[in-house]
């Protein structure tokens, strides 16, 4: 029993040991079966996780998921225009009114705007104009047809429709992806999608879009990341049909204004457009160019596109297109959007503008054509006479009676080189531009002229815009409103303004003003609108400088008072005198500077022999009239006292330039005025006005109180005289001498002509008296008696000057001398001096007698008490006895006489007599009581009464040097006769032809003129012949003497 015990427990430790090593093994098998489990449980789910994401599956399904959501793309985009930015993948926030618009009141559809009216703040009125510069006007300058800018905002653009597909499409892909995943992998599956790159282009035939993402998602705490990529390709035309209908058009509707989007259009191969630039496909058209330019009017074509256009309440255009080929889904596809309604655009408003200088439009008053005419007013119209002879007008008629032609009186006369002014008064009966022929009717055959107008009626509404002027005369305002609109809409045009007060204007495109609107020169605002048919308008602030008028005016003048220097529209003026040429130019113009205008005096005569041109400065002057003194402008002025001192050697200066102006006589010249501007660098503005100039030798000036001419010795122009009850010289009023007086002023004696009668001067010709002495003296100066030396200072004589037939204005021809005389001594006396100037040697008891005469010095008629003798019959006064004749003389005074009239006499031999009988005078005739009567003769050296003999007298004188018979009667003789008819003398008989004694009986007619208390001896005068008694006044002749009953 005891070895079973042992035995149990050998058994129970084996088996404790076996246990033990199974239990080693369990554990070493599980960890074992445990690693073999976990490596085949992440094999299985690697390979679930390759098999579920597997490139084709992935495309495979995103592709049929976008192709669904690429065809919603497209419908929402047709629907729209645009995809908005609470839509997928939409960017443009939808804003009703600025960025699109409800298709209808009331419509959920939003439309885009295609083309949208854009903003041009601050300044509504710088449209269209934003689009050509970053900078916003205060104006626009866009004028019809600019093509550089576009009309709004253009915000549909290809590029715009695959942005928002594209970005729609991205929207769409992501949450195709994010689907997959969910469904396919775990719906615990946290996805992230990062930098997912979509390329999406429209082609002809289709869409095509690339992608590449990739996709990172997480199970628990494991994150998993796959990079795949996939294409897909869209079959449509869509492209074709947003070329053909909708991006292309839309570009040309915004780039083009006069662009007509409709169905017309696009339907067919070309339109036509205007452009101001010329192109390969461009003509010559108006002041621009008609250009074509191609659609893709096949695709549209091809695609079947119908087009539909209708009007929401705002004026927004709403755009229809509808085709059959673009989706692949039944029926038709439609794309619509919504054009903005734009205002018109107006063209800019200007003529001459000048930003530097803040206008647009430049009114220059008075600035009109001399030939033109407006209505309503009255023009010069000008006939000049080129001719040599008179012009002589009959009669006037217009071809157009809208045109009145102001004349008196016919026929009318012109003169050579003058012209003739008429009144034209355009009185317009219809609208626009006129003109008539003026024919005259003249002695020299028919003349026609041309003349233009341009006259507006009074309307209350004119329809027609875009009106085109001729702008090369600023003086009046021609505004013609000219605007498009750019959805083809109606416009109205109207005005409005503040700064001055113009005629109501209604509802028109234009505006016509003449000058008579503007109160002053200045600046004035005009604002024109171009207003559509849903009031979106379209307006310009025209900014006018109103400039000072042109005017301009030359004329010229003559430094005298009461001369006639203008007649028949020429000026007169001489090659002596000075001219004052005043000049009248416009006033100083704010806008042009000093240096951008000039003045120009310019003459010419048409022999061609004399010509100058004066520019008058660029500097401004104090004011608009100036005087020129010419000739010799610098350092003269417009008075008479600058020129006082320039006779002498005027015409010596006249030949030396520069100012020797004036110099060449001429019937007809033209002195021109003219005045250029230069507003802003960009208009050369000019005006011109001229004057016929006729220039005479000399001016007859005259002056009463000073009626002799400048002599540089004599300088006669300083006598000064009164004047008489008809404002005429009195001669016998001798003033003192004005020794300052100015010789220009003193009467020009030297010229000839009626002072009122241009036509009629010229100068006297040389040796025409131009200055008489008032104060006789003895000048010694007659030729061959006084003249001699020894003889000068006996006889008292008259001192005169003469023309040199070359200045009219100056007396220094030469000095001629003659016996003084007056009424008491009649011409040819010789009277003995006194005290007159040269005067001496005279015996005293002779000064003041006639020479070789009886003086009887206490008025006793009966007897002389002395006879002056000597030199010239004066230096002697001794003889109170006797005088002795060497001839047999019947009346002393006659003798005497002829004695002085006819010889050269300086001595008592000269003269034929002596005092006291000498020893050689035995028999001469003789007078011892000083009666004038030779009645005795000289006996031993006495003077016998009764005792004289015949002794032959001489004849005398030559039958050439026959003087006529002036008046003369000694103190003894009655009062003869006064009218002498020399045909009741034979001087036949004494040798004279016929042709002598005319000339004789002319001579004493016109002294008896002259001397109308002149006397006529009736003795015989040397004669053998009785005088008829008819002779004798009241008296009968007897043996030479007037006989009367009171002897």
């Amino acid at each position: 029993m005891i070895k079973k015990r042992a035995s149990l427990k050998a058994q129970i430790t084996i088996f404790m040991i076996v246990g033990l090593l199974i239990l080693f093994v369990f554990i070493f098998m599980f960890q074992l079966v445990s690693q073999t489990t976990k490596g085949q449980l992440q094999d299985a789910k690697e390979q679930i996780l390759t098999k579920a994401f597997k490139k084709e599956a992935l495309r495979i399904y995103v592709d049929d998921c976008l192709n669904d959501e690429l065809e919603q793309g497209l419908i929402l985009l047709g629907q729209q225009g645009r995809i908005w930015s609470d839509q997928p993948g939409g960017t443009k926030e939808f804003s009703s009114g600025i960025t699109g618009t409800e298709s209808f009141p009331g419509s959920e559809n939003r439309l885009s705007y295609a083309i949208s009216k854009g903003e041009y703040s601050p300044y509504s009125n710088a449209y269209p104009c934003q689009n050509k510069t970053d900078n916003s006007p205060e104006f626009c300058q866009y004028s019809f047809p600019d093509t550089e800018i576009g009309f709004g905002k253009l915000d549909l653009k290809p590029s715009t429709l695959t942005d928002d597909l594209k970005n729609y499409v991205i929207n769409r892909t992501i949450a195709c992806i994010y689907n997959y995943t969910k469904s396919n992998i775990s719906s615990k599956a946290d996805v992230e999608i990062e930098n997912l790159q979509l390329d999406l282009q429209l082609m002809d035939d289709g869409i095509n879009v690339k992608a590449e993402f990739p996709l990172k998602f997480s199970l628990g705490q494991e994150e998993f990341f796959y990079l795949s990529t996939f294409d897909f390709f869209y079959p449509t035309q869509f492209k074709w049909l947003i070329e053909s209908a909708v991006t292309r058009p839309l570009l040309y509707d915004w780039k083009y204004i006069d662009f007509d989007y409709n169905s017309s259009v696009l339907e067919q191969p070309l339109f036509t457009y205007a452009s101001s630039l010329q192109s390969a496909n461009c003509q010559p058209f108006d002041n621009y160019f008609s250009c074509d330019r191609s659609l893709f009017y096949e695709k549209y074509s091809l695609l079947g596109v119908q087009m539909n256009k209708e009007e929401n309440a705002k004026g927004d255009d709403v755009f229809t297109f509808t085709s059959p080929q673009i989706v692949n889904l039944p029926g038709f596809y439609e794309f619509k959007f919504a054009r903005q309604n734009r205002p018109p655009a107006l063209n800019y408003i200007n003529r001459s503008q000048c930003l530097a200088n803040n206008y647009d439009y430049l009114v220059i008053i008075d600035d009109v054509p001399e030939t033109f005419y407006l209505g309503g007013k009255t023009t010069p119209f000008t006939i000049n006479n080129g001719a040599i002879t008179d012009l002589n007008v009959y009669s006037i008629t217009s071809s157009n009676s809208d045109f009145v032609v102001f004349q008196e009186e016919f026929p009318l006369i012109v003169a050579p080189g003058f012209n003739h002014t008429l009144f034209v008064e355009f009185k317009p009966s219809i609208d626009g531009n006129q003109s008539t022929e003026l024919v005259l009717n003249t002695s020299l055959g028919l003349q026609s002229y041309l003349l233009e107008g341009t006259g507006y009626l009074p309307q209350e509404e004119i329809n027609q815009s875009c009106l085109k002027f001729d702008d090369t005369y600023h003086g009046d305002v021609k505004l013609s409103l000219c605007a498009r609109d750019p959805d083809e809409d109606n416009i109205i045009y109207s005005f409005a303004q503040s700064t001055w007060n113009f005629p109501e204007v209604l509802i028109q495109p234009w505006l016509y003003l003449t000058n008579g609107f503007f109160p002053t020169s200045g600046r004035y605002n005009i604002t024109a609108i171009a207003t559509d048919q849903h009031g979106s308008k379209d307006y310009q602030t025209i900014r006018l400088l109103v400039d000072r008028p042109m005017i301009l005016n030359v004329s010229l003048e003559l430094p005298y008072p009461n001369i006639t220097s203008q007649l028949e529209g020429a000026y007169f003026v001489s090659t002596e005198d000075p001219v004052f040429v005043n000049v009248t130019f416009p006033v100083e113009s704010e806008v042009i500077p000093s240096d951008k205008r000039s003045i120009v005096l310019n003459y010419t005569n048409y022999l061609g022999n004399e010509s100058f041109q004066y520019q008058l400065g660029t500097t401004w002057f104090p004011t608009n009239t100036v005087c020129y003194a010419l000739p010799w402008n610098t350092p003269k002025t417009c008075t008479p006292e600058s020129y006082k001192d320039d006779l002498i050697d005027w015409k010596t200066n006249l030949l030396n330039p520069p100012f020797n102006n004036f110099r060449e006589e001429t019937e007809n010249a033209w002195l021109n005025l003219s005045f250029a501007s230069n507003y802003c660098d960009s208009l050369e503005k000019d005006k011109s006005m001229g004057v016929s100039v006729v220039v005479k030798s000399c001016v007859p000036y005259q002056n009463s109180e000073h009626p002799f001419a400048f002599n540089p010795v004599g300088k006669y122009h300083q006598y000064t005289f009164g004047l008489d009850n008809e404002s005429k010289t009195n001669f016998s009023d001798i003033k003192p001498k004005q020794t300052n007086f100015n010789p220009l002023l003193a009467t020009h004696s030297c010229c000839a002509g009626d002072p009122d009668l241009p036509g009629t001067w010229e100068l006297k010709e040389e040796g025409e008296v131009c200055f008489t002495n008032p104060i006789v003296g003895c000048y010694g100066g007659v030729e061959g008696t006084t003249s001699l030396s020894g003889y000068r200072s006996y006889i008292l004589e008259i001192e005169k000057d003469t023309c040199d037939g070359t200045r009219g204005n100056v007396c220094s021809g030469g000095k001629i001398y003659s016996y003084y005389k007056n009424k008491d001594n009649p011409p040819q006396e010789l009277i003995c001096g006194d005290n007159q100037p040269g005067c001496a040697g005279i015996a005293n008891k002779c000064r003041g007698q006639p020479a070789w005469s009886y003086v009887n010095l206490d008025d006793d008629p009966e007897k002389a008490e002395l006879w002056c003798s000597g030199k010239m019959g004066c230096s002697d006064g001794s003889c109170n006895t006797t005088v002795v004749a060497e001839y047999l003389i019947g009346n002393y005074g006659n003798y005497r006489y002829q004695r002085i009239i006819n010889g050269l006499i300086n001595t008592n031999e000269d003269f034929g007599m002596h005092c006291g009988c000498r020893a050689d005078d035995e028999a001469k005739p003789c007078d011892a009581n000083l009666d004038g009567t030779f009645e005795g003769a000289c006996r031993g050296g006495e003077c016998v009464f009764g005792e004289a003999v015949n002794v032959e007298e001489p004849l005398i004188g030559e039958p050439e040097e026959i003087q006529p018979m002036e008046p003369f009667c000694t103190p003894n003789q009655k009062i003869c006769l006064k009218d002498v008819s020399l045909g009741d003398y034979p001087f036949e008989e004494w040798g004279h032809d016929q042709e002598q004694i005319d000339d004789l009986q002319e001579q004493i007619d016109e002294m008896l003129k002259d001397y109308p208390e002149a006397i006529i001896s009736c003795n015989k005068q040397g004669t053998n012949f009785d005088q008829p008694d008819n002779l004798c006044q009241g008296g009968s002749c007897n043996n030479g003497q007037c006989i009367f009953e009171e002897d």
